[in-house]
């Protein structure tokens, strides 16, 4: 049976120092910086990742703000009313 949803690390995620938050279908994880890093004129707080979406086996690595996590909302929000 699998698991849709985890609330621990993934083995594939290489962000060790990540502060965990959930894991869905082993492929998506979201978690929290250790520290917040400068990005522009704000900071990201959050991280979002994907395996098995990139060439090589690479990490799709998003951080992001609290900012960034209310846009990206209401961007979901429409094409899941649809």
């Amino acid at each position: 049976m699998t698991e849709w949803i985890l609330n621990k690390k993934p083995n594939w995620c290489p962000h060790k120092d990540c502060i965990q938050y959930k894991c869905f279908q082993n492929t998506m994880c979201s978690g929290k910086l250790p520290e917040p890093e400068r990005h522009n004129d704000d900071f990201n707080t959050h991280r979002f990742c994907l395996t098995g979406v990139l060439p090589d086996k690479e990490i799709f690595d998003l951080q992001f703000n609290k900012t960034d996590a209310y846009y990206f909302k209401n961007l979901l929000e429409v094409v899941n009313k649809r």
